[in-house]
């Protein structure tokens, strides 16, 4: 359970499948390396991790959306919700909220892309 600052409890999903996992790797202990069940049950582990992965960046997704909305107007933002990557420079966005590879790799692209316009205006 997650209580927020203005007490609002949000369900925390990630510790029921985390619980699935203790029991699957404990399975996972008591089998013979290389059998054909612990291969199974190294492809059900990978598999919740997977969904353990996107069951978090979904909570921080839904906690970090709630919030701006709530604190908008406070602030003076203009918040869209989700953009695509043609809009990012339409001048109605004033702030993109990624995750630390998405963000990264659209910050270089663009750092990229800036170098290379400068670049080809100074030698013309």
């Amino acid at each position: 359970m997650i209580v927020t600052s203005h007490n609002e409890k949000i369900k925390n999903i990630i510790k029921d499948r985390s619980k699935r996992l203790k029991g699957l790797q404990r399975a996972l202990a008591r089998c013979k390396r290389g059998s054909k069940n612990r291969y199974k049950i190294k492809l059900k582990i990978q598999r919740l991790w997977q969904k353990i992965r996107n069951a978090r960046k979904h909570l921080i997704h839904d906690i970090t959306n709630k919030l701006i909305k709530e604190n908008a107007e406070e602030y003076n933002i203009n918040f869209i919700g989700n953009v695509e990557g043609r809009e990012a420079f339409s001048g109605e966005i004033d702030a993109i909220i990624t995750d630390g590879f998405t963000g990264n790799v659209f910050l270089k692209t663009v750092e990229g892309l800036g170098k290379f316009v400068k670049r080809s205006l100074t030698k013309n």
